[in-house]
């Protein structure tokens, strides 16, 4: 390889939670693409199959998940974690397991920050995710589905911070 070309890493990354998963894909600093995926089905299959043709549309080198072992997460989102890490490594993907601290220590957050605080950054780092930002939640209201994207954004983002580092 020539000194002038890079080389062009991508992180596909998952964050599964009860109705589906957010995703992103980070190309080096560019947002490929992101979004959220409904599941309809409480079978492993469905989502296992959604991962599949996501591996395959964008070709990623890592896929990035949270490291659950000391979260709260419910036993359904563990589970479909475990499931990705065990197709990446089926698949030998690089499998990245990302700590919600890592995030925001990343992103140069407290550890107190909100996930509203994460998603605030991360749309000043890409505005084009600017309109998916809602506004700040009461504490009776439930979290919005759309900030699974800016929980799958700073996973691949702290994917590239400790590969980089």
């Amino acid at each position: 390889m020539k000194a002038d070309q890079r080389q062009y890493v991508r992180v596909l990354s998952v964050y599964p939670h009860h109705r589906g998963f957010g995703f992103a894909v980070l190309e080096h600093e560019r947002l490929v693409d992101w979004g959220l995926a409904r599941l309809y089905s409480k079978a492993n299959d469905e989502f296992l199959a959604r991962v599949e043709a996501m591996i395959d549309k964008y070709r990623p080198h890592i896929i990035a998940l949270e490291d659950h072992m000391n979260s709260r997460r419910g036993e359904r989102a563990q589970r479909l974690v475990d499931t990705a890490l065990g197709y990446a490594k089926f698949r030998e993907l690089q499998p990245m397991l990302v700590l919600q601290a890592d995030v925001r220590r990343i992103l140069g957050l407290q550890d107190r920050a909100t996930i509203h605080d994460v998603a605030t950054r991360l749309a000043e780092a890409f505005p084009e995710l600017t309109p998916l930002v809602p506004s700040k939640r009461r504490p009776w209201q439930s979290e919005t589905e759309r900030m699974k994207v800016f929980q799958a954004l700073g996973l691949a983002i702290a994917a590239f911070g400790s590969r980089l580092a």
